[in-house]
């Protein structure tokens, strides 16, 4: 893969880290932000109480970012790592493990358990996961 080479955009550094280590960490404020917004909304609040899950704005984040110029691949970075947290983070909730639809299951230990896995897999595959996203030089 073409990514290996040290030279490539995943590569470029800004503020100290890789361009691949801003995506995790766009990704792990996602999640963490999500997670507290649930912890300190109301439980009577209108957002518990529709169908509309942040999952939907992380895929209509993610398709918007899709269909973007790759020549700006390098502010895209933000949105994308913004879609894949949101999407990461409702992913195991929206599983079948978890039978509970209230604020309570998004603390559980098999919706946390699944970010974490997830969570890896997303470091473990950011240089595929980007690869889409950047312009090869």
């Amino acid at each position: 893969m073409q990514a290996k080479n040290k030279n490539h955009v995943l590569y470029k550094k800004y503020f100290g880290l890789e361009r691949r280590d801003w995506f995790i960490v766009i990704v792990l404020l996602t999640i963490i932000f999500a997670r507290i917004m649930i912890w300190y909304w109301p439980a009577d609040s209108f957002i518990f109480y529709d169908k509309l899950h942040h999952i939907y704005y992380g895929i209509l984040l993610l398709l918007v970012v899709l269909i973007m110029d790759r020549k700006l691949h390098h502010v895209l970075l933000v949105p994308f790592g913004i879609a894949i947290g949101l999407i990461v983070d409702e992913v195991t909730f929206l599983l079948p493990l978890i039978y509970d639809s209230g604020k309570a299951a998004y603390f559980s230990f098999p919706s946390v358990f699944g970010i974490f896995i997830l969570v890896l897999v997303v470091f473990i595959f950011r240089d595929q996961i980007l690869w889409g996203l950047e312009k090869i030089d």
